[in-house]
């Protein structure tokens, strides 16, 4: 895939609690740059307030959820991108934030219908950690660490000024450049995955 430049994405990292956001223009391949035209961070408990009428009447997450839905609408009407992208509700052993991200997400995939008429891309979270810091294990500090000196990218926000679900918005964004625009992060399947570990036991029983 190589989209026409500039090729804006709108980035999100999801929750009903704090949702970090992105928009990310891909201004070019190589050398790859990427500038951050906005940030921020939705605030569930800001949000309900409000829907403070509305939650008289509504469970709570559901008029966060709506509250969600008007916030993604407008940013996505007012940033008009190419592509919504947003990490992948992967890998988490409590049901309940399983549920939220999966909601939240939802309400993300309805405003870019509304707006784009176009789905969203998914994106999981060890691809957006590869892509931005090398690891696919990496933690918040590696993830700020990533954002202080990957030099691809430009328009960066003081870091006193950026939350760490912001920065992970951001990440979600360069996995999906490097996912399925310049392929340099390639996502393997289960069995490529059993496949290639098959073979790094094979290497090494020759080195013995």
């Amino acid at each position: 895939m190589i989209p026409e430049l500039p090729y804006r994405i709108f980035a999100v990292d999801p929750a009903t609690g704090k949702s970090g956001w992105a928009v990310l223009d891909l201004i070019s391949l190589n050398p790859l740059k990427i500038n951050i035209i906005a940030t921020g961070q939705l605030d569930g408990d800001k949000l309900l307030r409000i829907k403070k009428e509305m939650s008289n009447i509504f469970q709570r997450q559901f008029c966060i959820l709506d509250a969600l839905f008007d916030e993604y609408e407008k940013l996505i009407f007012i940033y008009n991108p190419s592509q919504v992208v947003v990490e992948g509700a992967y890998g988490h052993t409590h049901m309940s934030a399983l549920i939220s991200l999966t909601l939240a997400t939802n309400e993300l995939r309805r405003a870019s219908k509304k707006i784009l008429n176009k789905d969203i891309i998914v994106i999981p979270p060890t691809i957006s950690k590869v892509a931005f810091t090398g690891r696919g294990g990496s933690d918040k500090d590696h993830m700020r660490l990533a954002y202080q000196t990957n030099d691809y990218l430009e328009g960066v926000v003081p870091d006193d000024e950026i939350s760490e679900h912001q920065i992970d918005s951001i990440a979600h964004g360069v996995g999906f450049i490097k996912r399925d625009i310049t392929e340099e992060v390639i996502q393997l399947s289960g069995k490529e995955k059993r496949a290639a570990k098959q073979a790094r036991i094979e290497k090494k029983k020759l080195k013995e």
